[in-house]
């Protein structure tokens, strides 16, 4: 009967060296995947960063556009109004600054 229960017990040592080896590759794996998959978390934290950046850029260059169209335009249909203003702009304020004299009763 001791034979057998030595055989029994070499079964189970044989049986939890076993055990022990499959817990340390599986923790070995799971350093391995944890590594990999921080890895992979850091390369698409890149990317879409980068991704995000773009778009941003390409929006902010779309907007300065086309703000710069619209002062443009708007520089254009108002070009003659804006050349006779500053044409007359001495005349106008002589013409208040006369004015004000008068009002004051500097004239």
């Amino acid at each position: 009967m001791s034979s057998n229960l030595t055989k029994f017990y070499e079964v189970m040592k044989k049986l939890d060296d076993a055990i022990t080896d499959v817990e340390k590759v599986k923790e070995q794996v799971k350093g391995e995947l944890d590594s990999y998959l921080a890895r992979v978390e850091e390369e698409l934290r890149s990317r879409l960063d980068g991704e995000i950046k773009r778009i941003i850029d390409e929006y902010r260059s779309s907007a300065e556009l086309s703000v710069k169209r619209e002062v443009d335009e708007y520089l254009s249909r108002n070009r003659s109004l804006m050349e006779s203003i500053k044409a007359n702009k001495d005349k106008v304020i002589n013409e208040a600054v006369n004015r004000i004299l008068r009002e004051l009763g500097f004239q």
